[in-house]
């Protein structure tokens, strides 16, 4: 079997998903100590690679990959003296196999299959020796966890990876014992979540995980957390206890209990712009960001009507009604504007709060007084730059007054 003649690609039926150039630039560039020697498990044409090389020149680099790729991917990485080898990362022999080949690593980048294998005593062993969730009696198991736990086999106690992993892998409630596992055993340092529509068909989240587990040594149960658009710049979250990041990267469901007379409770929803403000601007699209609460006289604003065509693809607008607030900011973190006409998109620092119309007097009343301002400050997170989490905005309960 090999990968698809397109770049793009990858081969879906086994789960693999070629890595954009600009994703690969990104997840080298958090690479701190240049590598003698490193390794791409899954290094399918070599994006991953490439970069590493740019990156760190003279290098030697260990490519793995258990599937045939063009040959003029073959022949780019070749050229740059990548060490092309023919061998699947998921067998339990892999990882004994590699060092005594070639020795433990300074370096390991990996964009795994997002897929599943048969479970079997020697998998689960492999996954139990890190404390990941690997229960004996499933049908499956998770082959990125696997290619993860071989990786941290072949690297060198001062070493540090860097793979990209589907949210789901660390953030569900039931996947809580991997991100604990990432955290003891895999010197887990930054997280940077990549836009949602990086690989719509795997139709999973993604994030590139920087692992370095010398320094979980003397660290704290704190991580420096991301998102990047699609334009490689980085906007910082915070820092996250082990349990908060799991709630900041679950879904939110309605089906979890709501907090009495809480904004879920009385039937709103939230959702923020996917997009950063730089994005938005590079691509011509006016829109509404931090810096726009004070260009307004007041909190009632009255945008342009927007066409209904979405040329931009981007997300569905706040119309008239919605409540905006700011996600992130120190300094901005407090204020609140409502839509009174028009249309506007929102960039990624923004809450959109969408109330039905019987509640939405009352709860506009509230946030935006000096109350509603003190409400959402005790509700941000972090030591410098400050954020409100979607969940926690959903979930918190409002005064009794605004029932």
């Amino acid at each position: 079997m090999q990968w698809s003649i397109d770049s793009g690609r990858g081969n879906r039926a086994v789960g693999q998903f070629a890595t954009p150039d600009w994703v690969a630039q990104l997840l080298c560039s958090r690479l701190r100590t240049p590598p003698t020697i490193a390794a791409d498990l899954g290094i399918g044409k070599g994006a991953l690679s490439l970069a590493l090389a740019e990156r760190f020149p003279g290098v030697r680099i260990v490519g793995v990959e258990n599937y045939s790729t063009p040959r003029r991917s073959q022949a780019a990485m070749r050229s740059e003296g990548i060490t092309l080898v023919r061998r699947d990362v998921a067998a339990a022999s892999f990882s004994p196999w590699f060092t005594k080949m070639y020795g433990k690593m300074d370096t390991i980048i990996c964009n795994p299959p997002f897929t599943y294998i048969d479970n079997h005593p020697s998998i689960h062993q492999l996954l139990s020796s890190y404390r990941m969730r690997a229960n004996r009696e499933t049908k499956y198991q998770r082959l990125d966890l696997v290619f993860l736990a071989h990786a941290m086999k072949l690297l060198k106690s001062s070493g540090e990876m860097a793979f990209i992993l589907p949210i789901s892998a660390f953030s569900m409630s039931r996947s809580f014992t991997n991100l604990q596992a990432m955290v003891s055993h895999f010197g887990l340092q930054e997280i940077i979540s990549l836009p949602r529509t990086l690989y719509q068909d795997a139709e999973v989240e993604t994030a590139v995980l920087v692992f370095r587990p010398k320094s979980n040594a003397n660290a704290l149960d704190r991580f420096t957390v991301y998102a990047a658009d699609s334009q490689g710049s980085l906007d910082k979250i915070g820092q996250f206890s082990c349990r908060a990041l799991a709630q900041e990267f679950s879904p939110i469901t309605h089906s979890e209990v709501a907090r009495p007379n809480s904004l879920g409770e009385l039937g709103g929803a939230i959702a923020r712009g996917r997009h950063s403000s730089r994005a938005l601007s590079h691509q011509g699209v006016s829109h509404f960001h931090t810096t726009s609460f004070q260009q307004y006289p007041n909190a009632e604003i009255s945008f342009d009507r927007m066409s209904e065509r979405n040329d931009h693809k981007i997300d569905a607008p706040a119309r008239e009604g919605d409540i905006l607030i700011p996600r992130v900011g120190t300094r901005c973190l407090g204020r609140a504007a409502i839509v009174v006409s028009g249309s506007q998109y929102i960039s990624d620092c923004i809450f959109r709060i969408s109330v039905p119309v019987a509640k939405r007097r009352k709860i506009w009343e509230f946030i935006s007084s000096e109350a509603g301002s003190a409400w959402q400050l005790s509700l941000a997170r972090g030591a410098c730059a400050k954020f409100i989490t979607q969940r926690d905005l959903l979930f918190a309960s409002l005064p009794s007054t605004v029932r």
